[in-house]
């Protein structure tokens, strides 16, 4: 286990397995597990932001080419402490690879194979594994005209919320109960937060262009975007002690662009209580 420290948290960023010693690339396909990880694309930068990404350094070699690796970060939840109810922050922004939020879906040119996310995700439970997505950045096949991330919510859609699984109600075709795709864009600077306000009957997600805290999140702004998932509609899950705050960014199979991919996380909030 590798430990890192930053935004007052400690990460670990193995969790994912090594790659073998000799292995071709993983299938591009959506399996959570078709990436090789290492534990260097999630690391501090100078200035103690977490970063995270996608780079050729797996160490593992295809018809000459280094394969592609992806990075993941996975909050260490102190002793005698568990996620609870109440409001998740996360302010990032892309810092290579990656062009402007603005259009990502359909413009020419753009990284169409790589996906930044944040979410709670407990690795004990079943599928879906109480997953909540805070934030998903991009998805595969995006400039794909037939993708389901195309076949509902906004034009130029580069993000999603979701409460997991996306596909509840038929497998294969999106429950827009369960996900909401989204246009975001960044402020001067490139930064766009995230919130998600998860209650016992609700999961209320937000997105708003700019560097905030909770406390001065614009939560009725012009430019912020919201949309409730409710349990009127769908199963909302229950904190548990083995749930995580994840972060990662990975490839389904290596970046479209051809080019490495960086995104960095200046604020993370994490509500905790105490176990029973």
């Amino acid at each position: 286990m590798s430990t890192i420290t930053c935004l007052g948290q400690n990460w670990n960023n193995a969790v994912q397995p090594a790659p073998p010693a000799t292995a071709a690339p993983p299938a591009p396909t959506s399996s959570y597990n078709s990436n090789f990880w290492v534990s260097q694309n999630a690391a501090v930068t100078d200035n103690g932001e977490l970063q995270l990404s996608v780079q050729a350094n797996s160490g593992q070699y295809w018809n000459g080419m280094e394969c592609w690796a992806a990075g993941q970060a996975v909050l260490e939840v102190p002793s005698g402490q568990m996620l609870a109810y109440g409001t998740y922050l996360v302010t990032f922004y892309p810092v290579g690879g990656w062009s402007d939020f603005s259009g990502g879906d359909t413009q020419p040119g753009q990284n169409t194979s790589t996906t930044f996310g944040v979410f709670i995700f407990d690795p004990a439970a079943s599928f879906p594994y109480n997953e909540i997505d805070i934030v998903e950045v991009g998805y595969q096949n995006q400039n794909s005209a037939n993708a389901w991330i195309n076949q509902g919510g906004v034009a130029n859609s580069n993000a999603q919320f979701c409460v997991q699984p996306w596909d509840g109600s038929t497998s294969g075709t999106p429950d827009w109960n369960q996900v909401n795709r989204v246009a975001i864009n960044g402020d001067a600077n490139g930064k766009v937060t995230f919130v998600a306000n998860w209650q016992q009957d609700s999961v209320t997600f937000y997105a708003a262009p700019g560097d905030y805290s909770s406390d001065n999140f614009p939560y009725t702004g012009s430019d912020t975007i919201t949309w409730t998932a409710s349990s009127s509609n769908i199963s909302i899950p229950a904190p548990t002690q083995t749930m995580s705050l994840f972060i990662n960014c990975w490839p389904y199979g290596g970046p479209s662009t051809g080019n490495p991919v960086f995104f960095n996380v200046s604020r993370v909030e994490v509500p905790m209580s105490a176990t029973s």
